[in-house]
């Protein structure tokens, strides 16, 4: 059939509500064009198709799994049959020792069936999407594992949706990888997946404009979605509104940080219990990495704070860290935009970087070594934002020469090296009477 023709009933089928049949010449034109577009509207058609119900409560896992592998040739079933890939998954015995890999294929024989018939069935990009997901969030992270990741890989590179791309080139770079051997595996072995995606991908039959307008407006306006909400909660980020809207896209797609962001913005409004926090602290050491991104890497782990869902504070990592072309790059990290309170690392250029960087439009606290680092805050971009310094060794009349300068300094924190009870007479003398002096080693 040609496109045109194609395009015409695929119209008609819709504007009829006739699901089902959308969906399946959605697919058979999917196949052969592999257009993202058509993807598009594969899995917003496939939201609509009446599908028998899964239920997991209550059954046998492999009862649950015999119906799980069962349905999945029925491309209608699949909107209830990927979120439950991981769900009720019979596993080896209790007592089983997993040395080997094939001790580890035995134990999780059910996984490893799931997978193997999701690579068998005809070609859907709603697959390739759950597929995508499971690698990107390391769904699986035992250390015999690999073949299961090898499995998803190949499913992958054949399945051809170029909408997959980007999230598996992320993963690929190790952004958000906190498994060590993982990071191993998808730096080797998932840019040939991606190279052989990108050749599935082009297709057999090219789409043309025309085809590719009518799919657009078959679909419905776009919603706001987790990405495009973070944009905006970026841009504003005094509008705590716009974290809870966010907070709730990111759960209806199933994003752990929108339980945290959601537990956090609970906390804010003094709601919080221990249990609460105890969930907080689990989510955000699981997932740090990989709501920092490309940070990650630069960041001391441990001195990540978030609030509301967006980080506000850390300190700087080893030179060693990054190359210096990457520093320079890392930056101006739009996530940058929410953090208060940057501490420092061994080199004063790197900081120097980041404080006068426009990312960091709402920081309020630096550290300083001695005069000439903190002449250099005076002199910079960031001076007129400084409401805190932590000053680690220095403090003297040129000190205080410097830190008049600063319009909105409200505190200053004494280092170790530092003992502020003459110097408060000094700070009386100057009237400065706004600035408190904190003799707490810092923040």
């Amino acid at each position: 059939m040609a496109a045109e023709a194609t395009s015409e009933v695929l119209a008609t089928l819709v504007s009829h509500q006739r699901w089902g049949e959308a969906l399946a010449l959605c697919l058979s034109w999917w196949r052969r064009t592999r257009a993202p577009e058509l993807a598009d509207l594969i899995d917003w058609v496939g939201e609509r198709v009446e599908t028998p119900e899964l239920r997991s409560h209550g059954a046998p896992a492999d009862a649950f799994h015999t119906v799980w592998c069962h349905r999945l040739q029925n491309p209608a079933a699949l909107r209830n049959l990927l979120p439950t890939l991981m769900v009720k998954l019979p596993e080896g015995p209790k007592s089983m020792h997993v040395l080997y890999e094939r001790e580890y294929r035995v134990w999780q024989a059910a996984l490893f069936e799931r997978l193997e018939a999701l690579s068998a069935v005809p070609a859907d990009p709603r697959i390739a999407a759950r597929l995508t997901a499971w690698v990107a969030n390391m769904e699986v992270d035992h250390s015999y594992s690999h073949a299961a990741y090898r499995i998803a890989f190949d499913a992958l590179a054949k399945l051809g949706d170029a909408r997959a791309i980007p999230a598996l080139q992320r993963a690929a770079a190790g952004a958000g990888i906190t498994r060590e051997h993982l990071r191993v595996l998808f730096s080797n072995e998932l840019p040939a997946c991606i190279r052989r995606l990108e050749v599935a991908a082009r297709g057999t039959e090219p789409l043309d404009a025309a085809a590719r307008e009518l799919i657009r407006s078959l679909l419905p306006r776009p919603k706001a979605t987790p990405e495009s909400l973070l944009e905006q909660v970026l841009a504003a980020p005094e509008r705590l509104e716009l974290r809870h809207v966010w907070a709730d896209a990111l759960l209806e797609r199933g994003d752990p940080r929108g339980e945290f962001v959601a537990l956090q913005l609970k906390a804010s409004d003094g709601l919080t219990t221990p249990k609460d926090q105890d969930r907080r602290n689990a989510l955000q050491r699981k997932h740090q990495r990989a709501w920092l991104g490309p940070l990650a890497d630069v960041l001391m782990a441990s001195t990540v704070r978030f609030e509301a869902g967006c980080l506000v504070e850390a300190q700087l990592g080893p030179l060693s860290a990054a190359s210096p072309e990457a520093w320079r790059r890392l930056s101006g990290e739009r996530s940058l935009v929410t953090v208060k309170r940057l501490r420092r690392n061994s080199n004063v250029d790197v900081y120097m970087s980041f404080l006068t960087s426009p990312m960091l439009s709402a920081l309020e606290a630096v550290e300083v070594a001695n005069n000439p680092m903190l002449e250099r805050v005076v002199e910079s971009k960031a001076a007129p934002r400084v409401r805190q310094v932590t000053i680690e060794k220095t403090l003297n009349a040129d000190t205080f020469d410097l830190l008049e300068r600063l319009p909105r300094l409200a505190s200053i924190h004494l280092g170790r090296d530092v003992r502020g009870g003459e110097h408060r007479k000094e700070l009386a003398r100057r009237q400065l009477q706004r600035v408190v002096l904190l003799d707490d080693g810092g923040w």
